[in-house]
C-alpha cells in the first residue's frame, strides 16, 4: 500500500523551488517526530562514490545539520511526512496528523 501524499510530494515538488528554506514535519525511523527548516536541492556528490537514492526517500539540506556537521543532507522517507510550512501557508496530512496525535508524538499545535 502506497502511503505517500500526493498532495504533500506535489507542493515540495512543483511549489517550491531548488535552493528555497522551508519547514517540514516527519517521523523518524525510532518514531520521534521532527521538525527541521531544510532547503530543496540536488545532491551534491563529494565523495567520488557513487550514491543513489531509493525514490522513496526525499534528499533535503537541513540547515541545523550543516552548521553543526557534516554536509547537512538528510534522506526523509516520503510516507512519513506529516506537514510543510512554505511560502506563508502550512499544509498537512490530515489522516497521519492525526494519527501521530492520537499516539502522543504530536500536539496540534506543532504543526
Amino acid at each position: 500500500m502506497n502511503l505517500v501524499n500526493t498532495r504533500l510530494m506535489n507542493i515540495i515538488d512543483n511549489e517550491i523551488k531548488s535552493g528555497q528554506f522551508f519547514s517540514i514535519t516527519w517521523v523518524k525511523k525510532n518514531g520521534e517526530v521532527r521538525t527541521a527548516s531544510v532547503k530543496k536541492c540536488n545532491w551534491e556528490n563529494t565523495s567520488g562514490k557513487t550514491r543513489v537514492h531509493p525514490q522513496e526517500y526525499l534528499c533535503l539540506v537541513d540547515m541545523n545539520k550543516l552548521q553543526h556537521k557534516g554536509n547537512g543532507y538528510v534522506l526523509i522517507k516520503k510516507e512519513s511526512i506529516l506537514s510543510v510550512k512554505a511560502n506563508g501557508k502550512v499544509y498537512t496530512d490530515s489522516i497521519k496528523s492525526m494519527f501521530a496525535q492520537n499516539l502522543g508524538l504530536i500536539e496540534i499545535d506543532t504543526l
